[in-house]
């Protein structure tokens, strides 16, 4: 009997021992899954704030380089200035004619016109390059173009924008000016044509008194224009030209060739008493 007892108190002590030891295994495994769960969240909440830090590297990164583009744009800009400014001083420095042209179209061939015809009479003459006609592109040509021992210059003048014609006129200062013509053209910065005319009409309103204007007579919008008191309040000297009869200066005929260019001029001058014709040619080279 004593031994039948001894047997199942064994029995009973080994069935608690497995007991604990599967409590203390789940104890561990708890523990485990703890850590573990820890872990995982500062792992996240590391890989929250390395995300986090690369944002603001990110953002820092933004930063530098809008900084950078600043720096760029206030260094362009104060170097346009330094330019203008230079342009602006050799104009003062340059006490002979300056003739400007301006027009919704036909502003460079009549700038290289005149260029080839003074050049065939001697005189020494810079023309504006191609149609580098407005803000950086007139301060590059009397920086590098422009010879204070020339006779004239000639600069052409573009606007594309409001406010425009004001600020190259106040760099060129021409003492002659010369308008092609004004037709509904470059008016993408406009909000209506007429916005576009007005800052057009500022190329002659804006001329000094006792200076020269030379316009194209036929074109209606210029033709009302100079009609106005304001023009002969300034003792404005107008010279008129084009194809109608009321023109100081009408071209009378002129014949086109296969191109379609036109190669012989018949022009009548009734300027100031003469009244003449002249003839001449233009050769293709």
């Amino acid at each position: 009997m004593l031994k039948k007892h001894l047997l199942l108190r064994k029995k009973h002590l080994m069935e608690n021992k497995d007991i604990k030891l599967n409590d203390q295994l789940e104890n561990k495994d708890l523990k485990l899954e703890s850590i573990n769960n820890n872990s995982n969240d500062q792992l996240e909440k590391t890989d929250i704030k390395l995300e986090s830090i690369n944002n603001n590297s990110n953002y820092l990164e933004k930063k530098e380089i809008k900084l950078e583009s600043i720096v760029k744009i206030n260094y362009h800009h104060e170097k346009t200035n330094n330019l203008k400014e230079i342009a602006i001083d050799k104009r003062k420095q340059f006490n002979k004619p300056i003739i400007s042209v301006t027009g919704s179209c036909g502003k460079t061939t009549t700038c290289l016109l005149i260029y080839n015809i003074f050049k065939n009479y001697g005189f020494k003459i810079n023309k504006s390059h191609e149609n580098s006609n407005s803000g950086i592109g007139i301060v590059w040509n009397i920086n590098n173009l422009f010879n204070l021992e020339s006779d004239f210059w000639i600069q052409e003048i573009g606007i594309g924008k409001k406010n425009e014609m004001d600020q190259n006129l106040n760099i060129v200062k021409p003492n002659i000016r010369i308008l092609t013509n004004i037709y509904d053209a470059h008016l993408e910065n406009f909000l209506i044509k007429e916005d576009y005319y007005e800052e057009k009409l500022k190329f002659i309103r804006l001329s000094y008194p006792n200076s020269q204007i030379i316009v194209n007579n036929d074109n209606l919008l210029i033709k009302n224009e100079i009609k106005k008191d304001f023009y002969s309040k300034k003792k404005i000297n107008i010279i008129r030209c084009g194809q109608l009869e009321d023109n100081d200066i009408r071209l009378v005929k002129y014949n086109l060739n296969n191109d379609n260019i036109s190669s012989d001029y018949v022009i009548k001058i009734k300027y100031k008493n003469i009244n003449e014709e002249i003839s001449f040619n233009i050769k293709k080279k």
